[in-house]
This record gives structure tokens, C-alpha cells and sequence, in this order.
């Protein structure tokens, strides 16, 4: 069995870890060691001494001048460390069978003093003398950002030390300090299939005295310490995300997957937090939203669908858009990390507060709310739907070109908690550009779009109109309306307004024996009927009177009109 096969054996038991991630199973690799067993309280008692006394025992043995160390002592040793590997270890949350070891473990178990120790231990010191012990352990064991390759997240050569460890081959180490070019954990292949590379000569030559068994557990010894480190994306990178092996492990030490339900559906998140030593995503402690693309039977379009989006939210900047910060591939799924919104999106926002019965639109629940704040928001929306559409920004948003966002409702409008003013407030932003599009010469391949439902747009009722930027124009009209609409009349009063549009039937309806197919829109292929009435509902707040008049004219006359080249 392959040693990465540990966390996959159900000789383990129910989730069971064994005695040691990194140590060999099969009758093979226990040949490679010699032929001395520790019992666990002897390995418990190296452990204790190594800890406790790092410079005691263990250095005053090493005074006494001997050319060789005695194999029990060399055996304890590699027990010592793998051991330490092993406390250090923590589940891989999207495979409970496996483990993964954090990278700031590796650089604490393994650190220069203490790999310098080992080195004492396990090499011949009638050989290898002190400084040029002290002069391995700094290659196998740099500080962070100081290995040779000029990887800020390299560990030096830790992982293959452990490896090579593990396997009783301490003379490979050594190999790898005399290979040229250099070679550390970041250009070594976690697998045969990267083999090929710069270093492909150097690293062959390193393997070359071992069997083909003995080459597949060097890579597989590698997969418990070889989780990913997770930087931001930048556009003007060609590679937009990571393909990762099926056998490393994702360095979630959370991951909760919500089930929310509105009134229209339920939503599945996935809110994770990443290992600080594995991201530089935020700060330590910081959750991300997880959003998956399962590949399903069409892996080329699940493919595509991941890249396009990726391109798409990359080409706007803008504070209302919610940015990617990073993105992968792994186990057959395509992922994309995004910041946590702690207010869900629009819809469950409208669902969880209401401000029905309140005065001045103020309540308990959300002194947060007023009409200003709900206006800046609106405002914030606006100017970021522009910027996507490729117009100037007013705060400070840039498109590289001109999209059709096609897709703009109360689900894809996500709240943070954020402070206006030194107070706790919301702040509204933009997400999900899966249907994205070019805008060329002001409109988009009209093939390419995909009928929405309840916010789409009267032209896209007739098969020879133009699609352009307007389409967006209508879809923030209707969320705007539904937003007052729930500022006066809260949560029952969207519920309401949707059944009023659902009793509109288009005029051209015949009666043919069958019952029209009831369709929620925001328009009829007559007139809208409900729209404007909606706006005279009584408000329940103060400053509802002042701000219904501009809206109305605004909503009704700017943004829903059938005449979408008079949109604005």
C-alpha cells in the first residue's frame, strides 16, 4: 500500500488516524529501516528529551567523539520527528480519511537548530563535521522567504527532508544539497507527470539508486505536507487559477455549508476559513465564501464556465463589485474564494429585517437604516453597473472593457457589515458574473443571452430587438422598486406586489380552452399595470412621502420604460 494510502485504509477504523502520517506500511519500506522497534514509551521518552532538553542529553552523547552513532539512536531519531510531524497534523475537512500538515508546523518542527541536531544524529561526524552540519541545516531549513529559488512560500527543503527521512535515506539529503541546479521543496514534482522541468536532470540523478517503489514513496510521502498557499489573483496574470493534485489536502481548519431559505428558494454557501499559514487572502482568521463548479458530465462546458467568470469579474474593478481573490482546481471541481458577506444577499437581507411600524424608518433591530443610507446604496449600485458597462466612475471604478452584466437581481447583491461614519452600517455590492458579455459597437450576440426570468427586459420578448447595457438598466429598475417597496411595506410587502404581477396576462392572451401560463415580470405586452400603483402604498415611515415622488418618476420613467434606448 503506498504510504499517501494511510488516510485511505479502512484498517484504520472510523476516522481513526495512525500511529504516523508520514511513516511506511507495506513489508517493503519496514525493510528499509533497520531492524530495531521502539515501543510507544520509548518513542514517548525520545519525544520528552528532544523537548524538554533540546541541548541536554542528546548534545552531551554527542560530545563523546564517536565516529558513528549507535542505530537505536539514529532510529529514535527519525521516530522523534515524524512523531512531532504527526501531532502537528490536522484533518482535511473535505475528506475526513485524510491529513494535512500546516506549513508554519514544518518550519516549527523542522527548524534549523532542530534539523542541525538531527543531521549530528544521523550523519557520521568524523565526517561531517559542525559548521558543515550547521551549512546543510540552512539549506534544508532557511527562514521563510530566504530559500534559494526566491519563493516567498517556499519551505526550503523540509518536505523532502522529512521524505527522504521517513525512508531511512538520509544519504539522499545530502544528494540534494550537492545537486546542481539547486533543489528545494518548490521545484521538486509532487508527482511523476511533473517531472519534466529545469531540474528534471539534477532530480533523476538524486533518485537514481532507487527502485521504482522506492521513487513512487518519495512522491507519495510528499502529499500530507504539500497543501497549497493561496495568493490573490491579478489580472494581468496569464494563469488565472491553480491546478491542484487530487492528493494534497485543502487547508480549511472551518467549513460550515449553510442551507438558507426565502421565500423563492433555498441556497446552499459554503463559508470556510483557511489555515493562516496557507493564505494571504486576509487576515488570520477571516472567513471566505467557497463557490463550486461541479464538472458533472460536461467537463468542457463546467470548465468554461469557471474561466469565463474568472475573465469577466477581472475586467472591472470597483467597490461595489465583490472581487475574486482566488481560484482552483481540485478533485474534479472547479472552486472560486470570494470575501464572506456576513449579511447574505439582498433577498435574505430583506427577509431577516424589517422596518414595518417603525418611526423615522429606525428600529432596534436596525439603527443602521435611514433613507440616506438606502439612497448611497442605490447610488453605489448605479455607478457600479456604469463602470461594468465601461463609463466613467464616480468612485473610483474602472472597466479594461464594456460587459452586459445579464444578470443583476436581489440574489446577486450581497451585503457586507461595514461602519459609516464610526457606526455599524451595510454596504451593497455586485457578485456572480456568470452571464457576462461583451459589449461591442453598444449591444451583444443576442444568441448568447439567456432568458432570465422575473427581471428581463420587454425587448427580449421580440427576436429581432438590440441587447445592450440598457438590459441592466431595466433589471436595476425592478430591484430598485422591490427595494422601496420592502423600505415601506417590509417583507410581506414584496410578497404581495409579486402576486399582483402574476394576475397580469399579456393582451394578445386567447382564450383557448387552457389557462394562461402565469409568468412573474416586471411588464405585460401591454402595459404595466401595477408598477406605479404600487409606489402610492401607504409607507409606515416618515420619510417615506419625500422619497416616493423621486423614486417613482425615477424608476417608472428613467429605468422601465419599453423604449430601451431611452433608458438611463
Amino acid at each position: 500500500m503506498p504510504a499517501s494510502s494511510w488516510a485511505k485504509s479502512g484498517a484504520l477504523g472510523h476516522g481513526a488516524r495512525p500511529r504516523n502520517p508520514v511513516a511506511m506500511t507495506t513489508a517493503h519500506e519496514r525493510r528499509l529501516r533497520s531492524d530495531f522497534t521502539f515501543s510507544s514509551q520509548q518513542v514517548n521518552e525520545w519525544l520528552r528529551w528532544s523537548v524538554e532538553f533540546p541541548n541536554g542529553y542528546l548534545r552531551t552523547h554527542l560530545s563523546t567523539g564517536k565516529k558513528a552513532q549507535s542505530p537505536n539512536l539514529v532510529e529514535a531519531e527519525r521516530d522523534v520527528i515524524q512523531q512531532s510531524l504527526y501531532q502537528a497534523s490536522q484533518r482535511d475537512l473535505q475528506d475526513l480519511s485524510r491529513w494535512f500538515i500546516p506549513r508554519g508546523q514544518l518550519f516549527t518542527v523542522l527548524s534549523r537548530e532542530r534539523v542541525k541536531e538531527s543531521l549530528q544524529i544521523l550523519l557520521d561526524p568524523g565526517v561531517y563535521t559542525e559548521p558543515l552540519v550547521d551549512k546543510i541545516a540552512t539549506f534544508i531549513s532557511p527562514e521563510k522567504g530566504a530559500c534559494e529559488c526566491g519563493e516567498s512560500s517556499c519551505t526550503g527543503l523540509r518536505i523532502m527532508f522529512s521524505a527522504f527521512l521517513s525512508m531511512a535515506r538520509e544519504d539522499l539529503i545530502i544528494s540534494c544539497w550537492r545537486a546542481s541546479p539547486s533543489l528545494c521543496d518548490s521545484v521538486w514534482p509532487i508527482n511523476e507527470a511533473d517531472a519534466p522541468t529545469a531540474h528534471h536532470s539534477a532530480i533523476q540523478e538524486v533518485l537514481r539508486t532507487l527502485h521504482l517503489e522506492e521513487k513512487d514513496l518519495v512522491f507519495q510521502e510528499q502529499w500530507p505536507m504539500r497543501s497549497p498557499y493561496f495568493t490573490k489573483l491579478f489580472p494581468s496574470v496569464h494563469k488565472r487559477h491553480q491546478q491542484l493534485p487530487n492528493d494534497v489536502s485543502l487547508p480549511w481548519i472551518e467549513l460550515e455549508v449553510r442551507e438558507k431559505w426565502n421565500r423563492r428558494q433555498r441556497t446552499f454557501v459554503r463559508r470556510i476559513k483557511i489555515h493562516q499559514d496557507h493564505h494571504a487572502l486576509g487576515m488570520p482568521g477571516d472567513s471566505f465564501a467557497l463557490k463550486a463548479f461541479e464538472k458533472g458530465k460536461n467537463l468542457r462546458l463546467a470548465a468554461e464556465r469557471f474561466r469565463s467568470e474568472i475573465a469577466s469579474n477581472q475586467k472591472v474593478t470597483h467597490p461595489n463589485v465583490v472581487a475574486f481573490l482566488t481560484a482552483f482546481e481540485h478533485r474534479d471541481v472547479f472552486y472560486i474564494v470570494l470575501p464572506w458577506a456576513q449579511g447574505g444577499n439582498l433577498r435574505q437581507f430583506w427577509d431577516e429585517y424589517s422596518l414595518v411600524g417603525t418611526q423615522e424608518g429606525i428600529s432596534s433591530s436596525s439603527p443602521w437604516f435611514s433613507m440616506e443610507w438606502m439612497a448611497d446604496q442605490c447610488y453605489n449600485l448605479a455607478d457600479a453597473i456604469a463602470t461594468i458597462h465601461g463609463h466613467r466612475s464616480d468612485l473610483g471604478g474602472f472597466a479594461l472593457q464594456p460587459q452586459l452584466h445579464q444578470d443583476i437581481k436581489p440574489e446577486n447583491i450581497v451585503c457586507f457589515a461595514g461602519c459609516v461614519g464610526g457606526n455599524p452600517s451595510w454596504i451593497l455590492k455586485i457578485i456572480d458574473f456568470g452571464l457576462a458579455l461583451p459589449v461591442v459597437d453598444g449591444c451583444v450576440r443576442r444568441a448568447s443571452v439567456v432568458q432570465i426570468k422575473t427581471y428581463r427586459p420587454p425587448e427580449e420578448v421580440f427576436p429581432h430587438s438590440l441587447i445592450g447595457p440598457s438590459w441592466d438598466v431595466w433589471c436595476l429598475g425592478c430591484l430598485y422598486l422591490e427595494f422601496a417597496i420592502w423600505a415601506l411595506n417590509g417583507p410581506i410587502g414584496i410578497d404581495e406586489f409579486q402576486a399582483e404581477r402574476l394576475k397580469e396576462v399579456h393582451d394578445t392572451y386567447d382564450d383557448d380552452g387552457f389557462p394562461p401560463v402565469l409568468e412573474d415580470t416586471f411588464f405585460s405586452m401591454n402595459r404595466v399595470k401595477g408598477i406605479s400603483d404600487r409606489m402610492q402604498t401607504t409607507n409606515t415611515t416618515l420619510e417615506g412621502p419625500k422619497m416616493v415622488p423621486l423614486l417613482k418618476e425615477s424608476v417608472t420613467v428613467n429605468m422601465l420604460t419599453p423604449a430601451f434606448y431611452h433608458r438611463k
